[in-house]
C-alpha cells in the first residue's frame, strides 16, 4: 500500500498536481513505511502549492520564497527548479530563469516542454541555442506542428525568414486542419512581401478559425498590403470579437486613410487606441499621416516625431519625416530617413518615391527616374504609387512612359490620375485627349482640372477661358498648394 501511495505521489508530481501528491505522500507515511522521507515530500509539495498560490497573486517573491524552502528539504526533485525558472522568466530575470531552466534539465533532459519553455527565455543573441532546444524538442516529437511553428518564430526573431517560412510550410503539411499554422505561414510570408501567397494562407487560417482574432487582424493587414478595401471588413470583425484589440483598430484606420481616403475616420480610430494607450508608436505615426492628408503639416511633422522617439525604427514615421524635410528641403535628412525605411522594409515603394523627389530637386533627372522605377517595381499594383511614378516622368519631359504609369494608376481606382494623364498627353500635342482627361479629373473632384484646362486653352491661344480657368482654380486652393504658383504664373504670362 506503501509503495502505491508512493507510486501515486510521484505521478501527481510529475503532472505538477502538488496537492494530490502531497495527500499520496501522507498517506505512504501514515501507513508507516518511508515516513520521514514521506513527511520531507508533503512538506515539499506544499511549498510549491503555496509558490503556485503565490504566483497566482501576483506575489513572485513569496512564490520564490516558497519554492527556496523546497530545494532545502533536499529531496533531489528538479521540479522546484523549473517552476522557480518559471517565476523569473515572469519576473524578468532572464539570465537567472535560464539557469535554473539549466538545472531542471540536466535531470529532465527529455521533457519537451521545458525545453520549449527554455527555448522561449532566450534572448535574440542566443537564438542559435534557442534553436538547439527546439531541435531536440522535434526529435522527441517530429509530428508535432506547434514545434514546427515555434522553430519558425525564433527564425524569425533572428531575421532567417526564408528558412522560417520553411517550418510554417512544414507546420501546415504535419497539420493541415489547424488554422494557426496557416495564419502563422502567412503572417511570416507578409514580412517577406508574398502578399499573393499570404492573403492565400490567412484565408485559409481564418476559414480554419474564424474565432482567432489574430488571424482576422493579420488577413485585414495582408488586404491593406494588397489595397484590398476587403481590408476594412476585415478589421471591423476581427474588432467584433474583440473591440479592444488595438492591432486591428491600426489597421482599420490605416485602410480608412488609405484606401478610403477617410482622414476624419482614420484620425477618430487613431484617437481611441491613443487614449488607451498614449505612446503607442504606430497609431501616432498614423495620425501623422492622417494630419498630412488634411494640409495640417505642422501637427503631422509633431506626430511622427512621437512616434519615433518611442520606436526610432518606425517605418511609417520614418516616411512621414522624410517627406516633411523634403519639403523642408532637408534633403540630406530626407536621404537619411529614406534609406533607413529601405534597409528596415526594402519593399516599401514610397521611401523610393522620397528618393525620387531628392534626385529631382538635385538635379540628377537619370538617378530620379531609376528610384521612380524601383517605386513601380516594388508596388506594381499600389494606385498612389503609379500616380507619383507617372508625375516624375511628367515633369522630367517623359511623356510616354508617364502615359503608362497615369493608365496603370487609373485601372487601380486612382481616379486624380486623369489629370496627370490629361498633362502628359497636353506634353505630346493631343490637346482634344489632355482636355476630355481635364473634365474627367474635375469630375473626381480635382480642382487640378481646372488648371490643366487652362493650360490646354491656353495651348490653343484662347486666353480668355484659359485666364477664367486658372483665375477659378487659385479660388479653388489654399495659397500654399503645389500649382498654385504654376497659376499665377500663367496668368501673367496670359495677362490678366
Amino acid at each position: 500500500m506503501t509503495d502505491a501511495a508512493l507510486g501515486l505521489g510521484d505521478l501527481a508530481r510529475a503532472a505538477g498536481d502538488w496537492s494530490r501528491a502531497g495527500d499520496a505522500y501522507a498517506h505512504a507515511g501514515a501507513a508507516g513505511l518511508e515516513s520521514v522521507r514521506a513527511a520531507a515530500a508533503v512538506r515539499w509539495c506544499g511549498h510549491l502549492s503555496s509558490a503556485r498560490a503565490a504566483e497566482a497573486r501576483g506575489e513572485p517573491l513569496e512564490a520564490l520564497a516558497a519554492l527556496d524552502s523546497a530545494l532545502a528539504l533536499d529531496l533531489g526533485w528538479p521540479e522546484a527548479y523549473l517552476e522557480r525558472a518559471r517565476v523569473l522568466r515572469d519576473i524578468g530575470s532572464g539570465l537567472t530563469a535560464l539557469r535554473e531552466f539549466d538545472r531542471y534539465l540536466a535531470q529532465r533532459p527529455d521533457d519537451l516542454r521545458a525545453l520549449v519553455e527554455r527555448a522561449s527565455a532566450r534572448d535574440l543573441s542566443s537564438w542559435r541555442e534557442a534553436l538547439a532546444d527546439l531541435d531536440r524538442a522535434i526529435a522527441l516529437r517530429p509530428d508535432a506542428a506547434w514545434l514546427r511553428l515555434k522553430r519558425a518564430e525564433v527564425l524569425i526573431r533572428a531575421g532567417q525568414l526564408r528558412e522560417a517560412i520553411d517550418d510554417a510550410r512544414r507546420a501546415v503539411a504535419l497539420a493541415p486542419a489547424w488554422g494557426e499554422a496557416w495564419g502563422g505561414l502567412g503572417w511570416m510570408l507578409m514580412r517577406l512581401d508574398e502578399v499573393d501567397e499570404a492573403s492565400a494562407a490567412l484565408e485559409r487560417g481564418v476559414a480554419l478559425a474564424p474565432e482567432v482574432v489574430r488571424l482576422r487582424h493579420w488577413l485585414a493587414e495582408c488586404h491593406l498590403r494588397r489595397r484590398d478595401p476587403r481590408a476594412v471588413v476585415e478589421a471591423e470583425r476581427a474588432l467584433a470579437l474583440l473591440p479592444e484589440d488595438i492591432p486591428a483598430r491600426l489597421v482599420l484606420a490605416a485602410a480608412s486613410l488609405r484606401l478610403e481616403g477617410d482622414a476624419a475616420r482614420a484620425r477618430r480610430e487613431l484617437e481611441a487606441v491613443l487614449r488607451a494607450s498614449p505612446r503607442q508608436p504606430e497609431a501616432l505615426a498614423l495620425l501623422a499621416e492622417a494630419l498630412q492628408v488634411e494640409g495640417d503639416l505642422p501637427r503631422a511633422r509633431a506626430r511622427a516625431e512621437e512616434a519615433l522617439a518611442v520606436d526610432p525604427a518606425n517605418v511609417t514615421a520614418l516616411l512621414m519625416r522624410a517627406q516633411g524635410r523634403v519639403r523642408e528641403h532637408d534633403l540630406a535628412g530626407a536621404r537619411a530617413d529614406a534609406g533607413r525605411v529601405l534597409e528596415l522594409a526594402p519593399g516599401r515603394a514610397e521611401a523610393w518615391l522620397v528618393l525620387a523627389a531628392i534626385e529631382r530637386l538635385e538635379g540628377a533627372p537619370g538617378a530620379a527616374l531609376a528610384a521612380s522605377a524601383r517605386a513601380a517595381a516594388a508596388a506594381p499594383r499600389h494606385g498612389k504609387v503609379r500616380l507619383e511614378v507617372g508625375v516624375i516622368h511628367a515633369e522630367l519631359g517623359q511623356a510616354r512612359a508617364a502615359l503608362a504609369h497615369f493608365d496603370a494608376a487609373l485601372e487601380l481606382g486612382e481616379r486624380q490620375a486623369h489629370v496627370g494623364r490629361g498633362v502628359a498627353r497636353l506634353q505630346l500635342g493631343e490637346l482634344d485627349a489632355a482636355l476630355a482627361d481635364a473634365e474627367a479629373g474635375l469630375a473626381a473632384g480635382d480642382p487640378s482640372g481646372l488648371l490643366l484646362r487652362a493650360m490646354v486653352h491656353g495651348a490653343r491661344r484662347d486666353f480668355a477661358r484659359a485666364r477664367a480657368d486658372a483665375a477659378a482654380f487659385l479660388r479653388e486652393v489654399p495659397d500654399d498648394h503645389p500649382h498654385a504658383a504654376k497659376a499665377r504664373e500663367l496668368l501673367e504670362r496670359w495677362g490678366r
